[in-house]
């Protein structure tokens, strides 16, 4: 093979890897954060929203379901962390939780988190993100 030829079989390989790679991303899925405390958001049934709030899992805290209705709005698997800091050796730097939830049939429900620590009970969240969800 020529030189050319090769350059391009390469560019071909790559340029379909990204677009398998694309696939692979969450379909239907409807990302909010922090703006939407207190408003409200729209989804259709079949749809993931996904709620990305800061969070510092060195301290104890992490974002937990204060009030859903399972029925309509199911937490969608464990919530997952991502630092935010570009070193990454940072002991104590903070970063992105993001909760999912699937919207499993039509209806309104008030969804509220709250940043605590799970073995503190009887303790006020020192945050909460509430938004009104509307499934169609």
């Amino acid at each position: 093979m020529g030189g050319k030829t090769v350059r391009i079989l390469i560019i071909a390989i790559l340029l379909g890897g990204l677009i398998w790679m694309s696939g692979c991303s969450p379909a239907n899925e409807v990302k909010i954060g922090i703006e939407k405390n207190g408003g409200e958001v729209q989804v259709k049934t079949g749809e993931t929203l996904a709620i990305a709030l800061e969070s510092n899992p060195t301290t104890g805290y992490s974002w937990k379901v204060v009030k859903t209705d399972e029925s309509l709005l199911p937490q969608d698997g464990e919530p997952t962390y991502q630092q935010t800091s570009q070193d990454k050796n940072i002991v104590g730097a903070g970063g992105v939780e993001t909760l999912r939830f699937k919207a499993t049939a039509p209806g309104t429900v008030t969804l509220q988190l709250g940043y605590l620590r799970s073995w503190e009970t009887g303790v006020e969240p020192i945050q909460t993100f509430s938004v009104t969800v509307t499934i169609q």
